[in-house]
């Protein structure tokens, strides 16, 4: 069965608006109707592309510059390229999307993924934060967020039908993408053994094409063009198909849904870091005489009972208070862009931010507290500078002359790192 696309929501003449938020009743309809429940296929969400395959290029080759294996994925012939195998699909200087996807796949099938886009590519997190602006404001803040990248000449998912810890806003960038999708429990009543790895179930006998396309007819196709949107939740089962001559490139905002534990074990994981908890490299010896009835490690034990009493006390919970804000500052990022140079366009001029993405900040004394897209800052606090992110937050342009308000720089160069601010002429 094929789904039909949504029919467009946006006015023949759109209303003046920023540039990648969606028409009025767009989210109210999505989480009503979508979120959660069914998957579904978007025409005319935006006027335009979030971005060009080119722009998003940049983010890609900018990914390759970082050598952790974690960054990406590169599948050739439905095998997992290792991670000395990747780098050998790294784009040259002088090629642009279409000519480096053509020289990789000549002669082979190539899926890869970039995982952690926001990071590569800041420009396009920037976007992504407005156009979800208003899904937050009505959902809540997620878990984490992660922009993902997939592109490459394939006709198929290499792992086969499969499921995540995300439900999936994929935006098709360049080409077209046909989805099959399943119901959270088809396989399981077909007595189809699956897998479960890191937030990842799949079939375990699904990888051969051969399997998989006897459920193939049973599917819900998803079927988008350029500049729309497909939308899946993390319950449902999902894989591409694709003639092997397309080369689709298809932008995912991973909206994670996890079991509370996870949630709760990383926050705590992050917090017990910054805790002086010492370091070790045994847990104590073990007596065989006494066996099974052995206590548990006296080291581990105390440590416990210490985060115990600190877990239920005001300044654990002032801690968590200032995680969440510096979570909420990024929209629920879990990773964001590395700061940018802190060197301002100018020292006379005006400033202002996006309303939607206010600046938190709190006085703690003499010190000043700022969260500011998913980044803390810290700075001697004066009245100069709360006033200056007050008028910010009410969303109003405000004069800057730094040659009179030198004692503001420090601030504006911080802000000006975490990409807040905008900049205009002087009034």
């Amino acid at each position: 069965m094929t789904l039909p696309v949504e029919p467009p929501n946006r006015p023949a003449t759109a209303p003046a608006a920023p540039r990648y938020t969606p028409a009025e009743g767009f989210w109210e309809h999505f989480l009503k109707e979508y979120w959660g429940q069914k998957p579904g296929v978007f025409r005319n969400v935006l006027p335009g592309l979030i971005a060009t395959p080119d722009e998003v290029f940049e983010g890609i080759r900018a990914s390759w510059a970082r050598r952790e294996t974690d960054v990406r994925s590169v599948y050739v012939n439905g095998r997992r390229c290792t991670p000395a195998e990747s780098f050998t699909f790294a784009p040259k200087p002088e090629e642009t999307f279409e000519p480096y996807l053509s020289r990789i796949t000549a002669e082979q099938e190539v899926t890869f993924v970039v995982y952690g886009m926001q990071v590569h590519a800041p420009e396009l997190w920037v976007r992504t934060r407005e156009f979800i602006s208003g899904f937050i404001a009505r959902l809540g803040v997620p878990i984490d967020v992660e922009l993902e990248l997939f592109s490459g000449k394939y006709r198929a998912t290499p792992r086969g039908p499969h499921r995540d810890d995300a439900s999936n806003l994929s935006w098709i960038l360049h080409g077209e993408k046909t989805m099959l999708v399943w119901p959270p429990d088809f396989f399981e009543k077909r007595g189809v053994p699956t897998a479960t790895q890191r937030g990842q179930t799949w079939g375990r006998d699904l990888c051969d094409p051969e399997v998989y396309k006897q459920y193939q007819d049973e599917a819900v196709v998803l079927h988008a063009k350029e500049g729309e949107l497909l939308y899946w939740p993390y319950t449902w089962w999902h894989m591409a198909v694709a003639d092997k001559h397309d080369a689709p490139m298809m932008l995912n905002t991973c909206v994670y849904n996890r079991p509370k534990a996870d949630a709760l074990g990383v926050m705590l994981m992050g917090l017990m870091r910054q805790m002086e908890l010492g370091r070790i490299d045994n847990f104590g010896r073990f007596d065989p005489a006494v066996g099974g009835d052995s206590p548990a490690p006296a080291d581990i034990v105390a440590t416990l009972a210490h985060l115990g009493g600190l877990c239920a006390s005001e300044q654990m919970r002032g801690v968590l208070a200032e995680r969440f804000v510096k979570h909420a500052s990024s929209s629920g990022f879990t990773d964001v862009p590395a700061r940018a140079p802190k060197a301002l366009p100018a020292d006379v001029g005006t400033v202002h931010i996006d309303a939607r993405f206010p600046i938190a900040f709190r006085q703690d004394g003499e010190a000043l507290r700022v969260w500011s897209n998913g980044h803390a800052i810290t700075l001697p606090a004066t009245p100069q500078q709360v006033e200056l992110l007050t008028r910010l937050n009410a969303g109003t342009p405000v004069p800057v002359d730094l040659g009179r308000d030198a004692a503001l720089r420090p601030l504006l160069e911080e802000l000006q790192s975490t990409r807040v601010l905008s900049w205009g002429a002087p009034a």
